[in-house]
């Protein structure tokens, strides 16, 4: 025991005699010791990406690479074309979903309207990601070109009403939409 305080005095001492250098290792530890929390934190973030999604570990993300003045950019724009090629050229490929950059979108009930940001997506988004609807059939509701799904706070916000037992798409008469989801 004698030996470990003996330690720390001739430490203290030490710190007290070149105080400069001192600083110098202790904001160099603190640097270091914060550098990695923080690459720690965002490498937990990444892994935890999409984790909540039923096939997380079958979905990908297409991206191009192109080359632009001896620069290569990366971005997730795919032709549409790529849409149907992924399907054909690789057996492994079950399946795939197409959506747009998103945007906003107005929304007309009645008198109603409500600008909500959304997107275009293909019939086969719900089949890969298998968003939860309180109604409508997730295999059927974008099958319709003009159908929509909505989360839940946007149909509240929307009908000014909880949604409960009654189906809300049945009083949405007036629209960009015929067929509504939530």
């Amino acid at each position: 025991m004698t030996v470990i305080r003996n330690y720390f005095v001739v430490a203290i001492r030490n710190f007290t005699k070149n105080k400069f250098f001192t600083f110098i290792n202790v904001l160099g530890l603190s640097i270091g010791i914060t550098c990695s929390i923080l690459i720690l934190l965002w490498v937990f973030d990444e892994l935890s990406f999409d984790k909540f999604l039923t096939k997380e570990d079958r979905l990908y993300q297409a991206w191009v690479n192109s080359d632009f003045d001896n620069t290569i950019n990366s971005w997730r724009s795919v032709p549409l074309p790529a849409y149907e090629a992924l399907k054909t050229a690789n057996a492994s490929i079950k399946n795939t979903a197409v959506s747009d950059w998103g945007g906003d979108h107005l929304l007309t009930v009645g008198e109603k309207k409500l600008m909500l940001r959304g997107y275009f997506a293909s019939e086969e988004f719900l089949e890969m990601f298998e968003f939860p609807l309180l109604f409508g059939d997730p295999s059927k509701v974008l099958d319709d070109p003009s159908g929509i799904v909505i989360t839940e706070s946007a149909a509240k916000n929307f009908l000014a009403m909880k949604i409960q037992s009654t189906n809300p798409s049945a009083s949405m008469t007036k629209g960009s939409s015929s067929s509504w989801a939530c």
